[in-house]
């Protein structure tokens, strides 16, 4: 009886304490998720939960959604430079050319009738240069009278004055107008130094007469190849009569002479910027033409 009695106190006693261990118990886990909210770590988490996770008012299912992803940064767009406009190419007017009842149209090369004077078209120019220099045959032909130093119809007329290749060019002139042959506003005329560096092209040394390619004087015109213009003689052969003076500032030293003879060495002859000088009527035998066909206004 008495082992009874005690047995049932002690169960007692247990029941009692587990009641004590689990209220106990309760109230840390109370305690501590009470701390938790108030720490501010986890209340900014409990925060973004709740806004990532609040059901959608409009959603009638109410689905949860993700938190939305951070936003895209956009690639750079690298614009391509525009191209350059396309130069504007003012229409130039075609020029007409009556050549024995022949229509010769600007852009097209022509001979002069009865003096076999080859005239090539440069579109930069926008006229016509003699192929090559005045041969001794086509001066005369139009009564020019020159001593010539060398004699051949096919040389270059060596020995001719400024005043007289001006002459040619009148003589020309009026033979061509009375013929119907001049292109309105046209004449020929010796070139301008400007118009020389631009005919005569990129003829090289061995298109070239000078001193170590002849000892004895001029070559026939048109002996060696012609230039990226179709021209010969460019460089070398005879130095070659231009309209302009020397040197504005004293007109008395005469009119600019280009392009070397056959007796300069070859790097004067190649030298762009070489120019000589002679007066009026000066006709040394280093002395020659060629003529072109231009605009006066230029």
């Amino acid at each position: 009886m008495r082992f009874f009695t005690l047995f049932g106190f002690v169960f007692a006693f247990l029941l009692t304490w587990a009641a004590l261990a689990i209220k106990e118990n309760r109230e840390l886990s109370a305690r501590t998720v009470g701390q938790l909210e108030s720490y501010p770590k986890f209340a900014h988490q409990q925060e973004v939960v709740i806004s990532a996770y609040a059901p959608m008012p409009h959603d009638p299912v109410e689905q949860r959604r993700r938190v939305p992803s951070p936003p895209e940064v956009p690639t750079p767009v690298v614009l391509e430079p525009a191209p350059d406009p396309e130069p504007i190419v003012e229409a130039v007017p075609l020029v007409e050319l009556r050549v024995e009842n022949l229509l010769v149209m600007s852009g097209k090369s022509f001979t002069i009738p009865g003096l076999d004077i080859e005239m090539v078209w440069l579109e930069q120019l926008q006229g016509w240069v003699s192929r090559g220099e005045i041969t001794q045959g086509q001066y005369h032909q139009l009564g020019g009278s020159s001593p010539h130093r060398f004699s051949g119809t096919g040389l270059p007329a060596d020995s001719v004055s400024w005043t007289k290749a001006v002459s040619y060019c009148e003589q020309l002139n009026l033979r061509e107008e009375a013929a119907d042959r001049l292109p309105p506003g046209y004449t020929y005329n010796l070139p301008t130094e400007a118009q020389w560096k631009i005919y005569v092209g990129d003829a090289d040394a061995s298109q070239s007469i000078h001193s170590r390619r002849s000892s004895v004087g001029p070559e026939v015109v048109g002996n060696r190849a012609e230039n990226n213009h179709g021209l010969v003689d460019t460089r070398g052969n005879l130095w070659e009569w231009t309209l302009d003076d020397h040197d504005p500032n004293r007109p008395e030293r005469g009119k600019a002479l280009r392009g070397g003879s056959y007796a300069n060495k070859a790097s004067l002859v190649m030298n762009n910027y070489a120019r000589y000088y002679g007066g009026l009527d000066s006709s040394y035998y280093e002395y020659g033409f060629r003529i072109v066909l231009v605009n006066e206004a230029q």
